[in-house]
């Protein structure tokens, strides 16, 4: 048995150089790939640049102001308006009781979608959504900024004789 021991504490032995030899040239290896460049680094900043005021944002397209009038008998003064982006509508009375009113729901949708109101529209429990009403001459109903060009005509009418007093808002 002790021969047999021998033998293998032998063999180890002759291993042990050959083993350290490969792990060295292992790692000598990895040590010689060839190196990433370094990422290239912003050029400075030079004194004029860090001066430089920035831009201000882009503006919002200039528009007009349309001004619609509800009057008596019955009318929108002003029935049809074409209207685009930067737009401002203004509801305004002139005489009697009159709300702005977008009876159709789709309708509805692509106002709010388009425009943005002043006060905002509330839901109608049939569908659709309105304004309040105003009675004073030179009250302003609801004001609207348009956001985005319309896609289609956009039908409207008043909360208080609905549709016997519409109007109709159209793309530029």
């Amino acid at each position: 048995m002790s021969r047999s021991r021998r033998n293998r504490s032998t063999s180890a032995a002759a291993w042990l150089p050959l083993g350290c030899l490969l792990l060295l040239t292992g790692l000598a290896a990895q040590g010689c790939k060839k190196a990433e460049p370094p990422a290239p680094e912003a050029p400075p900043v030079t004194a004029a640049e860090a001066e430089a005021p920035t831009p201000p944002p882009a503006a919002s397209p200039a528009g007009e102001e349309i001004t619609i009038v509800g009057r008596m008998p019955i009318e929108w003064l002003e029935r049809e308006v074409k209207v685009g982006p930067g737009d401002t509508i203004l509801w305004r009375i002139e005489k009697g009781k009159h709300g702005l009113r977008f009876p159709v729901q789709a309708d509805c949708d692509l106002a709010l979608a388009t425009m943005t109101f002043d006060p905002p529209l509330t839901a109608r429990p049939a569908g659709g959504c309105e304004s309040g009403t105003k009675s004073t001459a030179g009250d302003l109903i609801v004001s609207a900024k348009v956001n985005v060009a319309l896609a289609r005509d956009l039908p409207y009418d008043c909360v208080i004789h609905g549709d016997n007093m519409p109007g109709l808002l159209q793309p530029k």
